[in-house]
């Protein structure tokens, strides 16, 4: 018992999103390269598995969305059951969260994967299915045991689940909690997304629990969470996988480890490792008055301060300013495409067409004088009724609109094709 007592390592890792349909982030990514994406997803996950199995952890903890459940297929249901099966009676341990929740039609549910003619879960993968919190002993030490809960449905959770004592009812002195939910404070680019506040909770609502440890998930960033006293009380591994382009850089999983030593007080430490053999990057560049050789040289120099590796990342370029009408700017583009694996671009330029002197008498003229006399009525027609933001009436015309026309117009007279602005 004295030796079980000095340590317990784990491996976490969450929001992997198995068989998302990358439709977030404006990530646009072709149909042959989402399934290959998804299809190294799994092998990332297959990686991660093989390094726990190797390390010898004591458990893998999984706080939530590890698939999307209204999209998840068969096949990939089918090869998670075999790679847990493959781990033996190390224990993985799962809490649903709002993507990948526990119902009757749930994945999860032993009742649906026999209706579907697949496998059961093995015995070592302990899924919590109430939206209450339970407490399971670990299977193999009696000094450990889990503390967790499911969603039950994709939707946002207002409860504070934390605010009041969790009972563990096992009287293990080392209680590892896996939880789905946001902490107040967390700060990561996707903090502000609108369903991102579930199932919410405080640093101190946290420290006031008997958890040795708490693996959460939700959070897409890696985070740590401390104590008062400076102690490590949980983290974030945040999305195992890039998805979108708010999950740039490198992704992670964790392993953890739990050192008891003479004072019977844990010292928690995590090592944050990626598996996912592809990254996410985001570039910007402002091209003003930059001819097409040093727009060339700024993007690629944008991309490199980034870390963007050939080959292999994929790159969301953001580009904005006006640049002389002579300079090729969809060529310039075009030569990054084949250097990644997918580049995505958002484009807000425009050719510097106003910055030249023009005939009025031509058509060209003509055509530059109405279209700015027809942006100037739309605009202060809008002030009158109020119309500030587009949002508002989006069905009516806005200044914008109405120069994206003049410089459509512009582009289709003079270079006989259209540069349509903000799309790939």
């Amino acid at each position: 018992m004295e030796s079980q007592l000095k340590r317990f390592t784990f491996l976490q890792l969450s929001d992997v999103h198995l068989d998302s349909r990358f439709l977030s982030g404006r990530l646009g990514l072709s149909h042959s390269q989402r399934y290959e994406r998804n299809n190294e997803m799994l092998l990332s996950l297959y990686r991660a598995l093989e390094e726990a199995a190797r390390r010898r952890v004591d458990a893998i903890f999984i706080p939530g969305d590890l698939f999307d459940a209204d999209t998840v297929t068969g096949p990939t249901i089918n090869y998670l059951i075999e790679s847990f099966s493959r781990l033996g009676n190390l224990p993985v341990v799962i809490a649903p969260g709002n993507r990948d929740y526990y119902s009757f039609a749930s994945p999860y549910n032993p009742r649906v994967l026999q209706a579907r003619g697949l496998p059961p879960w093995p015995d070592n993968v302990i899924v919590f299915d109430s939206d209450e919190f339970k407490t399971i002993k670990h299977p193999l030490r009696e000094d450990v045991c889990f503390i967790g809960r499911a969603f039950q449905k994709n939707e946002v959770e207002k409860r504070r689940l934390l605010n009041r004592p969790v009972a563990l009812r096992t009287g293990a002195p080392l209680n590892f909690f896996v939880h789905h939910g946001f902490l107040e404070g967390y700060a990561g680019p996707d903090a502000e997304i609108a369903d991102k506040y579930s199932a919410p909770f405080s640093v101190e609502e946290l420290e006031s629990q008997a958890f040795t440890y708490s693996a959460l998930g939700h959070c897409h960033e890696f985070a740590e969470v401390y104590s008062s006293q400076g102690k490590l009380i949980g983290a974030y591994g945040g999305s195992f996988v890039g998805r979108s382009f708010e999950e740039a850089g490198p992704r992670l999983a964790l392993f953890g480890t739990v050192i008891v030593g003479p004072s019977r007080i844990p010292e928690c430490t995590v090592e944050p490792y990626e598996f996912d053999n592809r990254r996410i990057y985001v570039a910007g560049v402002d091209v003003s008055g930059l001819t097409e050789e040093v727009m060339g040289e700024e993007i690629s120099l944008a991309i490199q301060e980034q870390g963007a590796r050939q080959g292999e990342d994929i790159v969301y370029l953001h580009l904005e300013g006006s640049y002389p009408p002579e300079a090729d700017k969809s060529s310039v583009i075009e030569r990054f495409r084949d250097n990644f694996f997918h580049v995505r671009v958002a484009d807000h330029t425009r050719p510097d067409y106003l910055s030249e002197r023009f005939d009025e008498r031509t058509t060209e003229g003509k055509f530059i004088e109405a279209m700015l006399e027809y942006k100037r009525r739309v605009e202060k027609g809008r002030a009158e009724a109020g119309l500030l933001d587009s949002s508002v009436a989006p069905d009516s015309v806005s200044g914008g609109t109405a120069e994206d026309a003049l410089y459509y117009g512009l582009d289709a007279l003079r270079r006989q094709k259209v540069d349509v602005r903000n799309v790939d």
